[in-house]
Parts: structure tokens; sequence; C-alpha cells
């Protein structure tokens, strides 16, 4: 559970999400002198929290810190679907696959560098094969092509 959460001076620009009010144990916040603009959640615990968590961020606006909002800060209207769209992942999935595919590429050929170099551990890597496909080949016929 997060108790409190400090984003002070992280040069976080944007809306504060609303999604924020469901850290319902969340008993200090604090966003001050970052550039955050629109509307402060003021459901749940965002209700309690003074002025001096929002200090610094002059297009802020709420009653917590006594500026009226504008009609044009409205909150944008939440989706009411119940997935998330596949660009609000915080995973960039391209890089993850590439960063995937480099590790694959480079375990593999670090097995076969050191099966190449060390005659000892080359031994024991086909002996090690060599016992799994005899293990398979004896329990295929034991128990597939029994008669």
């Amino acid at each position: 559970m997060i108790e409190s959460l400090d984003l002070s001076r992280n040069k976080l620009s944007g809306r504060i999400p609303p999604q924020l009010t469901e850290l319902n144990f969340l008993s200090n916040f604090n966003v001050s002198y970052n550039n955050l603009s629109g509307p402060i959640p003021d459901k749940e615990q965002f209700a309690t929290f003074d002025d001096r968590s929002y200090k610094g961020n002059s297009a802020l606006c709420g009653s917590m810190i006594k500026r009226k909002c504008s009609s044009a800060l409205a909150p944008p209207a939440t989706p009411t679907g119940g997935g998330e769209d596949e660009g609000d992942s915080v995973i960039d999935m391209v890089a993850l696959r590439w960063s995937f595919g480099a590790s694959y590429v480079s375990v593999i050929l670090g097995l076969f560098a050191a099966l190449w170099i060390n005659s000892y551990w080359r031994r024991l890597w086909f002996y090690f094969i060599d016992r799994c496909i005899d293990t398979c080949y004896y329990w295929l016929f034991k128990y597939v092509f029994h008669r």
C-alpha cells in the first residue's frame, strides 16, 4: 500500500491522473513545483490535501488551492470500456521485443562460445543431450509404442 507519494520537483506536466484517487491509503501527496495543469481531483482523500501539495503549479485549479476552474479545464470524460488502449501501456512493446531478441541471441552465442572453448563442458553437454534422447526414446517405447 502506498501511503505517501512525493513527486515534487520532477518536471511533471499535464493533468493529475484521476486514477490516483484509487490509492485509498494515501495520506501524503506532494506534486509541488512541477508544470501540472487542469483541475485537481476532489474525490476521496484528495479533498484532504492542502495547498502546499500543489504549490508552484500555476495552471492547476480547484477548491483545494482556491482557484476556480473554467469550463474549458473540466476533466475529460473517462472511457466506460473495460480494457486499456494499446497506447496506454507503460511498457514499450517494441523495445521489449528487441531487448528480448538481443538477450536470446546473446545467451545462445555465449553457450556456443563456452562449448567451443572448453572441451570438458562440451563433452558434458553432449553426454547430457545423449541421456535426454535415450530417456525420451525409452519412454516412447514403454508408454506410447508398447503392444
